[in-house]
């Protein structure tokens, strides 16, 4: 996924902000934008020992 720096910056710190990962936070808001109903794990507590990968610019 490609995102411009400056937007990206805002995207991550909205994320931080709510407690959530990135990834997260862009699937909640695509949801949203779409008219779609929130994936339900996006409000499952995350399980400490779950393995997350990192959402990296190189795409």
């Amino acid at each position: 996924m490609r995102l411009p720096a400056d937007q990206f910056a805002v995207y991550k710190a909205e994320a931080e902000q709510r407690g959530t990962s990135l990834a997260d936070y862009l699937t909640e808001v695509l949801a949203r934008g779409h008219g779609l109903p929130e994936p339900e794990y996006l409000h499952r507590r995350h399980d400490e020992h779950q393995q997350v990968l990192p959402l990296t610019g190189t795409g």
